[in-house]
């Protein structure tokens, strides 16, 4: 059995900034600690305590005025994580999520992989989704952004150049 001594405990929830992403990025890194200390073998009473502590005190303050549909969820791991997926990442407005994507442009001083990382991050919100293979398509809007957007000519034209016509 692994021992939670030996692997990190996961940092606190931040409150502050993209909320959305800090919450994806606390989620996956409490499965990953409840996974690698064998937590998730544990009575719930145990699995519960220790989220709550791990959570941190912004977070926990939220989590206690969250409302649930039944008292006894706030007792069961799964149903306070999706209580707090549903309160930190709210439907998105897909309008605006791309409008935010159309009009990025690369900033002066951002290299293209930072540009390209940075439409990664939009398009994610985007909902680009096609019946064939989305991460097909999200890399063509991805390409075709970072076409649009690019403030290197010289960029711009290896795109041009190494994309393979059809």
């Amino acid at each position: 059995m692994a021992s939670a001594i030996l692997f990190p405990i996961p940092a606190p929830m931040d409150c502050l900034g993209d909320i959305a992403t800090n919450w994806d990025f606390f989620r996956d890194s409490w499965n990953d600690y409840e996974c690698a200390t064998e937590l998730d073998k544990k009575d719930m009473k145990i699995r519960v305590a220790t989220f709550r502590s791990v959570l941190g005190r912004d977070a926990q303050r939220i989590l206690q005025f969250l409302p649930f549909s039944d008292p006894a969820k706030k007792d069961s791991l799964p149903d306070i994580i999706t209580t707090l997926d549903l309160h930190f990442k709210p439907r998105r407005n897909e309008v605006y999520e791309r409008y935010v994507f159309y009009t990025a442009t690369q900033e002066p001083g951002e290299g293209i992989d930072s540009f390209v990382n940075r439409l990664r991050r939009l398009a994610s919100s985007c909902a680009f989704s096609v019946p064939a293979d989305i991460r097909t398509y999200e890399d063509s809007m991805v390409r075709d952004r970072l076409i649009l957007g690019s403030l290197d000519e010289s960029a711009r034209t290896r795109v041009f150049r190494a994309w393979k016509w059809i």
